[in-house]
């Protein structure tokens, strides 16, 4: 029985070892496989990192550019808006200022005579308009080197 259990542990042992042995040249196969598997990941991992960014980049650069339209359409609007607004109120600037230039126009034609007048009367040529008369310098009479006089005389 000994010898029988002898060459039982022996076959068993071997079965062992050829097992091991197996074991270990699948183990590595398997770490081989392993290596090469974690190079191709590595190297497809650094692709989808390239393209990842380059499209994160190309969309990146998408939403600036759209953005930069936004902002722009939204200032071009608000200048429109503006101009708009800056026009309405010089039609009616404008529109005042011709009325009243047209009022004065009236009421200048209206005091003509009055004006002719008033020019016959104080003797001097001047241009009338309802602000006052506007005299042209008059010449020192003492001097006869016809300087303008130092100071101008506005009547009224």
């Amino acid at each position: 029985m000994q010898a029988s259990l002898a060459e039982l542990d022996t076959r068993v042992d071997a079965a062992a070892l050829k097992r091991v042995a197996e074991l270990k040249r699948k183990l590595t196969a398997e770490r081989g496989d392993l290596g090469h598997r974690q190079r191709q990941a590595d190297r497809i991992l650094s692709e989808s990192q390239s393209v990842g960014g380059g499209l994160a980049y190309a969309m990146l650069s998408r939403i600036t550019d759209r953005f930069y339209e936004l902002v722009v359409q939204s200032d071009v609007g608000l200048v429109d808006v503006a101009w708009g607004l800056k026009d309405e109120r010089t039609a009616a600037v404008s529109k005042l200022i011709n009325q009243q230039k047209l009022e004065l126009k009236s009421v200048e034609d209206d005091f003509h005579s009055l004006l002719e007048e008033e020019k016959v009367r104080r003797g001097f040529f001047f241009m009338g308009t309802l602000k006052g008369f506007h005299t042209l310098p008059r010449w020192c009479a003492a001097s006869k080197a016809r300087r303008l006089p130092t100071r101008l005389i506005w009547e009224p």
